[in-house]
């Protein structure tokens, strides 16, 4: 490949950048800020938003140089800061983005790792890493409530912190080590750049700890403990600098910096007012805009104005570029009596076009911070300034920003049903940024926080909706399903989220929580699927009570559920009886926490049976729901009332349509005294059954139960058969053989009771103390 000239490389480098800026619509020459033309170039090109021709002209550049040369290394660092800045308006400046900008340096390092100048090379990449992490931390703080970047910005600014650390260790070992050379001139000008970079690496350690003040509001406890450790490291790197270098007088600057931060005004108005008569900081824009900002924030506004004013002129655009300046005079126009919309979004587009969308983020950060610090004050802001900012990032196709700029506006905005607007724009641009949870999070939040709002509890529910999207789990679903239910009770919103709930709770066998949602769901919407529903769930819950203790808890959330709606609709009250009807006990009948004035014609013939002892007549319900809720029952109350069982078998087992394949049938005959019968249906269900070993044990539990002494007997050799079935000393071998002694002891045969306890204590010991108790409980003492 041919290769220029440098001298012919330098013309083609101005030749390309005069072409490219005389046709940008910012016409003017590159002006001289520096001694270095081609540092001015690139800065310019930069600035200005031409990066890939600024990387043309660098790539082109860094050909000409020889690898292990100070200036390869010098235009390998300028190509990564051109990536840097391209990527500083990215919303997410991720690690593999970090690398990317790296790239240009990366390379030479691998390629030469014994480069020269390898300590300068690794301090520009650091310095990559500390753009980023600014790029998150202004992502940040306009979406406060994103967490993982706010982590993401201490993880880095932590990382930072110990490479800069590492560095310098290694910039002063390198030092000492030339300096007891001193073999050869070169040895000279490296001594005096090693100097400066660790001067340059001190500004960076100040200067990533004061960006971790911009973490966290103005004036909190947070930002004044950040500014004061800023403060200190500011003043430890002043210790460590020579009395006149840029580099303190760098340190100066953000050592007032962090004063303001602390709002410590007098002290750092002193402090600025010292350093900028000592050092002739006139005219440098930088400087000056700090002593503004402290007059700004204490409350010397005219002044700050009039320097500002002084300054800008009649003629912003012709200014000297300064970010630092034009941010300040951004915070006087939002700092006002009546700040005015139209002017502060023309600065904001100011300083987009001298500052590109880094220069606007910063000022749009500025904007959120001045809009939350005087939220609910005389002099709020208006979020509509930054909702036009939303809008119009909608507008570009940046949909995460304009998101995250429209939720704040819609988290400040105090008007409750424009709040709920904001919130429902928001969500559609976080929707369309695939970002679902967020969206969420804002409908959420702010739905919550103006329940009275146009909106509101569509909002919530939509909300819901969303974070199903995004993955979140039913338990987590849950706690807002419930409170769009509670804030909204009459809404449609409220039964639909009523309706999903009952839905997860069924899913997860929480019958009780699901049967109580569906009945207050019939408090709004009496129809008679929900009642149907809900009377299913409440059946569904009874029938998986299997003691008392559990039974009482059932009623006690009855009560609690239906005794609030004792003036509810009829349907709550049909419920109701139905329920006492098919699922209360006996002795919870004369309870009457809601009236029945709703009576259902079958529920009550069916419970005035059950009052009568079967003294009143009742016919069996042909309907197989209905039917089966009344064997159910009937065989509950036989379970509890000894006297009524053979009554209850009697009429049950007149009834075709019931099965005669269940355990209950069986139950039915050893009541109604067909003890053969059933103990054959049981043999007959167990050879049949999917699964032997549970029918076992539920028909041994159901015959040693029912009081019949032939039944009894049958069950003791039911247990038997199962323990033969099951591993020598488990648990549920010990329940087999321990269920079979105890009916031996109740059916009058102790001898046996004990001799089979005292064979299981000696050959088939158990662990467990509590079930050898039981055993030796059996056994004479």
């Amino acid at each position: 490949m041919l290769r220029l000239p440098r001298a012919a490389s330098g013309i083609l480098i101005c030749i390309l950048a005069m072409i490219s800026l005389c046709a940008a619509s910012d016409a003017r020459p590159v002006g001289r800020t520096t001694s270095d033309r081609d540092e001015d170039l690139m800065a310019k090109l930069i600035r200005s938003g031409q990066f890939d021709l600024a990387q043309q002209i660098a790539s082109e550049a860094n050909k000409q140089t020889e690898p292990l040369s100070d200036d390869s290394a010098r235009w390998s660092i300028r190509q990564s800061e051109i990536e840097t800045a391209r990527r500083r308006g990215l919303d997410d400046f991720s690690d593999a983005e970090i690398e990317q900008a790296k790239r240009p340096i990366a390379e030479l390092v691998s390629a030469y790792p014994n480069h020269p100048r390898q300590l300068f090379l690794r301090a520009a990449m650091i310095e990559v890493e500390l753009i980023a992490a600014e790029v998150d931390l202004l992502s940040a703080v306009v979406n406060p409530g994103d967490k993982t970047r706010s982590d993401r910005v201490l993880r880095r600014l932590t990382t930072i912190a110990s490479e800069l650390q590492s560095l310098s260790d290694t910039a002063k070992e390198t030092r000492t080590v030339l300096d007891s050379q001193r073999s050869q001139p070169r040895d000279h000008a490296m001594i005096s750049d090693l100097d400066q970079l660790g001067q340059r690496l001190l500004v960076s350690r100040v200067s990533s700890q004061l960006m971790t003040t911009e973490l966290f509001p103005v004036s909190s406890h947070d930002r004044l403990a950040a500014a004061a450790a800023a403060e200190q490291a500011a003043e430890q790197a002043l210790s460590l600098l020579p009395s006149e270098c840029t580099a303190r007088k760098e340190v100066q600057r953000l050592r007032v910096i962090a004063m303001e931060r602390s709002d410590n005004f007098p002290q750092a108005r002193q402090e600025w007012e010292r350093m900028f008569e000592a050092s002739g900081y006139s005219d440098d824009p930088r400087t000056h805009s700090v002593g503004i900002r402290i007059d700004l924030r204490s409350g010397q506004k005219a002044q700050a104005a009039e320097q500002l004013d002084a300054f800008y002129g009649s003629n912003p655009a012709s200014t000297r570029p300064s970010i630092e300046m034009d941010l300040v005079q951004l915070e006087r126009l939002l700092s006002g009596e009546n700040p005015d919309s139209a002017v502060i979004a023309q600065w904001l587009d100011f300083l987009s076009t001298r500052h590109g969308p880094y220069g606007r983020r910063r000022g749009e950060t500025i904007t959120l911070n001045r809009l939350r610090l005087q939220a609910g004050t005389d002099n709020a802001m208006d979020p509509a300034i930054v909702a036009a900012e939303g809008r119009r990032y909608l507008r570009e196709g940046n949909l995460i920003r304009a998101a995250q700029m429209l939720a704040s506006a819609a988290v400040a905005e105090t008007n409750a049903d424009r709040a709920v607007q904001r919130s429902i724009e928001a969500a559609a641009a976080f929707v369309a940024a695939d970002q679902p949870a967020e969206a969420a999070e804002i409908l959420k939040g702010i739905a919550e926080k103006s329940p009275s709002a146009e909106g509101a509890s569509v909002a919530h529910l939509q909300a819901a909706i969303l974070m199903t999207k995004a993955g979140t789990t039913a338990l987590k679903l849950q706690p807002t399903l419930q409170t769009t239910m509670l804030l909204w009770p009459a809404s449609e919103e409220s039964t639909q989220a009523g309706q999903w709930l009952v839905q997860l709770y069924e899913a997860e066998s929480r019958y009780d929580e699901a049967a109580i949602v569906a009945t207050k769901i019939l408090a709004d919407a009496a129809t008679d699927p929900l009642q149907e529903n809900a009377f299913r769930l409440w059946r569904r819950a009874f029938h998986r009570y299997r003691d008392p203790a559990m039974h009482r808890e059932g009623m006690k959330r009855i009560g609690e559920t239906f005794a609030p709606l004792a003036d509810q609709p009829p349907a709550i009250q049909s419920l109701y009886g139905r329920m006492r009807a098919y699922l209360f006990d006996r002795q919870d009948l004369d309870g009457e926490p809601l009236s029945t004035a709703a009576k259902d014609p079958r529920s009550e013939d069916f419970l005035q049976y059950r009052r009568g002892n079967g003294q009143v007549d009742f016919a069996l319900p042909s309907d197989p729901d209905r039917l089966d809720d009344v064997a159910w029952r009937l065989m509950q109350d036989g379970r509890h009332d000894a006297a009524r069982r053979k009554a209850i078998a009697n009429l049950l087992l007149r009834s075709p349509d019931l099965s005669t394949d269940t355990i209950d049938h069986a139950e039915r005959l050893v009541w109604s005294g067909q003890v053969d019968a059933a103990i054959a249906a049981i043999d007959s269900h167990i050879r049949e059954a999917d699964n032997p070993r549970e029918t076992l044990t539920q028909s041994a539990t159901m015959l040693g139960d029912s009081g019949n002494s032939q039944a009894l007997r049958e069950s003791i050799r039911l247990w038997d058969q199962l323990a033969t079935g099951l591993p020598l000393g488990s648990e549920s071998w010990h329940t087999a053989k321990l269920a079979a002694i105890s009916l031996l002891y109740r059916s009058g045969d102790r001898s046996e009771a004990e001799r089979r306890a005292k064979y299981v204590l000696l050959t088939s010991p158990p662990q467990d103390a509590p079930i050898a108790d039981r055993y030796r409980q059996f056994v004479s003492k």
